[in-house]
C-alpha cells in the first residue's frame, strides 16, 4: 500500500492509552505527522488552525467537551477534504450509523489492531486516489 503525500493526521481521543496505541500503529505504517488531541475542544482548535493541514482524522465518539460527532461536523465544515474516521469502544449500530450519516468515512471499534487500522488506511488510499483522479479530470 502506497500512502499519498499527507499533511497531518489528527488523533482525537480522551484515553491516553488509545491515543498512544493508534499513534504506534500509524508509525508502523511510516506515518509521522501526527497531532494528538485529548478532548473534543483540542481537536476543534487544531482543525481551526489555518497553518495545520489535516488530511486524515481519527475521532473518538465520546470525549469530554465537544463530542466526536460535534468534532466531525466541524471537520466537515472547516476541512471538507479531511478523511474522518470515527472510533469508539461501543459498536452499537446506532453509533455507527450516526457517524456515517454525519460524514465519517469509516468506523473502528476499539481497541485498535494493526489489521483494523490497515483496512482503514487501504480504504483511505483508494478513496484518496479516486478524489485526486476526479480533481484532475475536472
Amino acid at each position: 500500500m502506497r500512502l499519498p503525500d499527507l499533511g497531518n493526521i489528527l488523533i482525537a481521543d480522551d484515553e491516553p492509552a488509545m491515543r498512544n496505541l493508534l499513534q504506534s500503529v500509524l508509525h508502523s505504517h511510516g506515518l509521522r505527522n501526527i497531532q494528538l488531541a485529548s478532548n473534543g475542544q483540542q481537536a476543534a482548535d487544531m482543525l481551526a488552525k489555518d497553518d495545520c493541514r489535516i488530511d486524515l482524522a481519527f475521532i473518538d465518539l465520546h470525549m469530554p467537551g465537544l463530542s466526536g460527532l460535534e468534532v466531525l461536523a466541524l471537520a466537515k465544515t472547516l476541512r471538507p477534504q479531511c478523511y474522518c474516521v470515527v472510533v469508539s469502544g461501543n459498536s452499537d449500530v446506532s453509533n455507527v450509523m450516526a457517524a456515517i450519516r454525519s460524514g465519517a468515512r469509516g468506523f473502528i471499534v476499539k481497541p485498535y489492531t494493526v489489521n483494523k487500522v490497515s483496512d482503514i488506511l487501504q480504504k483511505f488510499c483508494r478513496d484518496w486516489a479516486e478524489l485526486a483522479a476526479a480533481a484532475r479530470g475536472a
